[in-house]
């Protein structure tokens, strides 16, 4: 194969072949029919399990009553003084006011200088 006649007489030997026909699919909407049918068989299903489910004749057992918790009293503190007897308070005897808010603050917010308390730790190492 030294020239281009004797390359072209090779190729032609080579006859091209005519494609296959693409293979055909079935009927338009021939998957439906198997999807319909699926979901048939799941509502059967699903029917079936709803009345075996609702027709069975004894309920299922109540759950045991729960012990009663035991009772605890809670001690409510005193209420704060209102708004109204403060400004009460303040107009006629602003020392009053300062006892009351000191009595009201010892009352409801924690000891923050006890022994075993934050501050309390600090205030140690202050001091050493």
């Amino acid at each position: 194969m030294t020239t281009d006649a004797e390359f072209e007489g090779y190729l032609r030997r080579f006859q091209p072949r005519p494609p296959r026909p693409m293979p055909e699919r079935g009927a338009r909407g021939a998957g439906r029919g198997r999807w319909y049918g699926i979901g048939a068989g799941v509502l059967v299903a699903l029917v079936a399990l709803w009345w075996m489910w609702s027709s069975s004749s004894t309920p299922p057992p109540a759950p045991p009553k729960p012990p009663d918790p035991p009772k605890v009293e809670v001690r409510r503190p005193a209420p704060s003084p209102t708004l109204g007897r403060m400004r009460a308070l303040a107009s006629k005897d602003p020392d009053a006011l300062d006892r009351a808010l000191d009595d009201d603050a010892r009352r409801l917010l924690p000891d923050v200088k006890g022994a075993d308390e934050t501050l309390g730790d600090l205030s140690k190492e202050s001091r050493s």
